[in-house]
């Protein structure tokens, strides 16, 4: 049997015109690889943004569960009931399985921006502490306040290189339109709760 009868298989990807095979141009390619490109370039920030904004319930949870459980054993009748507060303490109220992550030198990571952490200092001499949490990325922007909005005396939004703004403490009702405001584009943004 001769091989120049047989007819080219119908599950080839290769089109034969007169003995020549043909195949995809360098044009073609270059094209198509821009598209991807673009949709990539598009794409990859949509989901990162919506990937942090579903973060934000659990990491305000967290804390919110972090707040009330240091408000309910803090000694009673004592003048500086959160004056031993640090990081420590927040290590290990941890659970196993939390949204939040432990970095290097005992550093916590809170997960709504590239290496955000958080911060835990004693304020007031020691009769409130502050929980700041740096570089949130903006669509955790007002989410975050939100979410921790009943159980802080104090909330301020600060962007890198810009004002710190109030957008809660007494006198002033928490208003997360102001919150959305404060907020720049970016993981660039710093959240600081005051707990008394």
């Amino acid at each position: 049997m001769s091989n120049a009868n047989v007819e080219p298989s119908s599950r080839s990807n290769k089109r034969v015109n007169g003995g020549r095979e043909q195949g995809f141009s360098l044009l073609e390619v270059s094209v198509v690889t821009a598209i991807m490109m673009l949709i990539a370039i598009i794409a990859v920030p949509a989901i990162s943004s919506y990937l942090i904004e579903n973060k934000v319930p659990k990491v305000g949870e967290e804390f919110a569960r972090y707040i009330v459980h240091n408000q309910l054993n803090a000694p009673l009748g004592e003048a500086a009931p959160y004056a031993a507060l640090d990081l420590q303490s927040l290590l290990t109220f941890m659970q196993p399985g939390s949204v939040l992550s432990v970095g290097g030198n005992n550093r916590v990571l809170h997960g709504l921006g590239s290496q955000g952490q958080v911060l835990i200092a004693p304020a007031q001499g020691g009769q409130a502490y502050t929980l700041s949490f740096d570089k949130v990325h903006h669509a955790a922007c007002p989410g975050l306040a939100s979410v921790l909005q009943r159980l802080t005396s104090h909330i301020s939004i600060a962007a890198v290189g810009g004002q710190s703004v109030q957008v809660k403490q007494p006198g002033t009702d928490y208003n997360g339109l102001r919150a959305k405001q404060a907020c720049a584009k970016g993981a660039v943004n710093t959240f600081v709760f005051t707990v008394e």
